[in-house]
């Protein structure tokens, strides 16, 4: 029988029957074993009663016990004999009585002893019937046990442990074979599920890295000529080559700004690339956080002036973090940039600095823009997304500015995040794990 669900009705169905066929025949032995003890109870009352009325023929309690014992005894010769007692008593025939009297009384000893043996045989029955049934009960649910032990919770257990497996990238190919149940149906599903999950997993990690191939060589291949573009634009702008007019002065100016832009954006794709190949060099030191804040919004000051957006930041713990200054002043710049392009004019972006009860630094960039709803929230820091909904655009920008500023953070050890709720601006955070108080550190220099 392989199916668990027909095992268990099965032996749930028998450890039924034993009960019900136990408690049936335990209560036919227990009501005969109270009819016997009864009678046998009746028996002695009779006589006693008897004895009784043979003293004061005119003793009514005596003769309605006698005729409440008559209407209960069993069986019926002996009612008989009692009835036939009692009449030659209440008669006066002392001759008679005497005689019906001894009958009566080996009758009743012959069938008190009959009741002992029948009361002891099925108060015996009752003890064993229940006994057994008990035995055989205790062995159905242990048999229970046992099935549900090994063939339920053991290979749930077992199935729980490959999906954590699964879950934490250590799932194993290795051919077993499953059960011949449910559960093993169970598992075999979930086996072919994971294989089919894992080989499009493996194609999508190949058309990632293709991608990621593809991204690097364009952009290497793209900055070189994109660099010559710019020079011979700047000579041009410049007069190397003779004077231009106006309008032509202005084209070339254009062409020079989308070119720096597109500088930008391919050395963007370079970076993202070397974070994802986990290839990025990172210069780490003890660095100024004062010196952070400050290079960084004076250099974001134009941009801010432009939008008319307020860029300031509030007291600086007196520390120096353990970081590499440029990338993270490159983090800071992205996430201020990004709060200065989604804030409305005249608002204020705020650089926040504290120290965290875990001995971390936290950075915050809070604005007072249009906030971010919480399904864009999760995919923000991802390649190429962008939140619509800026009104004043002032930064063009690629989506790729959060993706590389969180590949940065988790270089340094950290982690970035954002809080946000529509209507109420945006904060951006991310932690940088170790620092060291500066008058300590000037104290070791």
């Amino acid at each position: 029988m392989k199916s668990l669900n027909l095992r268990l009705k099965v032996l749930f169905f028998l450890t039924g029957v034993a009960l019900v066929f136990s408690a049936f025949k335990g209560y036919q032995s227990y009501q005969m074993a109270s009819h016997y003890s009864s009678q046998i109870q009746l028996s002695y009352k009779s006589l006693n009663s008897i004895n009784m009325l043979r003293k004061n023929r005119k003793n009514v309690d005596a003769f309605s016990e006698i005729k409440s014992i008559q209407q209960n005894i069993e069986p019926f010769h002996r009612e008989d004999t009692l009835k036939d007692l009692v009449d030659s008593i209440l008669a006066g025939s002392k001759r008679k009585t005497r005689e019906t009297l001894k009958v009566y009384e080996a009758n009743e000893a012959n069938y008190r002893q009959y009741a002992v043996k029948h009361l002891e045989y099925n108060d015996s029955n009752f003890k064993f019937t229940w006994g057994l049934s008990s035995f055989i009960t205790l062995m159905l649910l242990i048999t229970a046990f046992f099935i549900t032990e090994n063939s339920i919770f053991k290979p749930l257990s077992k199935l729980q442990l490959t999906m954590d497996n699964f879950k934490h990238n250590k799932y194993s190919f290795e051919f077993e074979v499953p059960q011949q149940n449910e559960l093993g149906q169970l598992h075999e599903t979930f086996n072919t599920l994971a294989q089919q999950v894992l080989e499009q997993v493996e194609e999508l990690k190949t058309l990632d890295q293709a991608k990621s191939d593809f991204l690097s060589i364009a952009s290497h291949e793209l900055r070189t000529p994109l660099t010559s573009i710019k020079g011979s634009l700047n000579l041009i702008n410049a007069g190397v080559v003779g004077d231009i007019n106006p309008d032509a002065k202005n084209l070339v100016s254009i062409a020079e700004i989308e070119s720096d832009r597109l500088i930008r954006i391919i050395n963007d794709l370079l970076d993202l690339a070397k974070i994802e190949a986990q290839k990025f060099p990172l210069t780490t030191a003890y660095s100024s956080l004062e010196e952070l804040i400050v290079n960084t919004t004076n250099s974001l000051h134009g941009l801010a002036t432009t939008a008319n957006v307020n860029l300031t930041y509030s007291p600086l713990p007196e520390v120096a973090v353990l970081m590499d200054s440029e990338r993270t002043q490159q983090v800071l710049t992205n996430l201020i940039s990004n709060a200065i392009k989604f804030s409305p004019a005249e608002s204020t972006v705020n650089i926040e600095v504290s120290l965290t009860n875990r001995d971390e630094v936290l950075f915050e960039v809070k604005d007072q823009g249009p906030g971010i709803a919480p399904e864009d929230q999760e995919h923000i820091f991802e390649q190429f997304r962008q939140v619509n909904g800026s009104k004043t655009p002032i930064v063009k920008g690629t989506g790729l500015g959060l993706a590389i500023s969180k590949g940065l953070v988790e270089q340094h050890g950290g982690r970035i995040g954002v809080k946000s709720q529509p209507g109420q601006g945006s904060c951006f955070y991310f932690y940088l794990p170790e620092y060291q108080w500066a008058k300590y550190l000037d104290q070791a220099a």
